[in-house]
């Protein structure tokens, strides 16, 4: 899910294309998955979140 957002800060003036790209991200906490293949592209003036299933984020 995204949003743009007219003149965002954040993002490297003039960029084109992605400003954060996360491929096949993996984290866990002790033996516990917590994300698994995550793959993210956000491009200038995009806003995201990344939400777990409780709300948590």
């Amino acid at each position: 899910m995204s949003s743009e957002v007219n003149g965002a800060t954040g993002a490297v003036a003039g960029a084109t294309g992605s400003v954060l790209r996360i491929r096949d991200l993996h984290v866990s906490v002790a033996d516990t998955p917590i994300l698994r293949g995550v793959n993210m592209q956000i491009r200038q003036g995009e806003v995201h979140a990344l939400m777990g299933p409780n709300g948590s984020g």
